[in-house]
């Protein structure tokens, strides 16, 4: 597996965790921390959700180029 690949799954995982600490911190009683945390979580998801559309670019590009 390829360095791409291995940060493409790795940043699926981080995606996926921020989404569950997001919803968790939304259903949890209103208090600083829960705001705290929902914005982190959001900020997370928002960091890693580019990241994966960087790394899948870069992968759908290697895999249509033509070899010579």
């Amino acid at each position: 597996m390829s360095r791409a690949q291995v940060s493409l799954w790795a940043l699926t995982a981080v995606a996926v965790l921020a989404v569950g600490g997001t919803a968790q911190a939304l259903a949890a009683p209103a208090s600083t921390a829960a705001d705290i945390t929902v914005a982190a979580g959001l900020l997370l998801l928002a960091v890693s959700g580019i990241l994966l559309f960087r790394i899948l670019r870069h992968l759908l590009r290697t895999q249509t180029r033509p070899r010579s």
